[in-house]
């Protein structure tokens, strides 16, 4: 499918294709932080697609409003 016709379909759906890629990127971190306790931020935001890992922390504060470190502790499954 060529990028325009992906962007007409999205259009029709009325998002756009860097809404559904923050979303994913959301989703996935979220995820990652809270089951994954052995990967480190930093592979997180490789595997996120995020060239910094600065710029994961921005997103991920912004999507949660605290840090991936304290979201982990709060969220994880051991935190007790």
């Amino acid at each position: 499918m060529s990028d325009r016709t992906l962007s007409r379909r999205l259009e029709r759906e009325g998002v756009t294709f860097g809404a559904l890629l923050n979303q994913t990127r959301r989703d996935l971190a979220l995820r990652y932080v809270t089951d994954h306790d052995d990967v480190a931020f930093t592979e997180i935001a490789f595997r996120l697609g995020f060239s910094h890992v600065e710029a994961f922390y921005r997103a991920f504060r912004r999507w949660t409003g605290t840090t991936p470190l304290t979201y982990r502790r709060v969220r994880s499954p051991l935190a007790v």
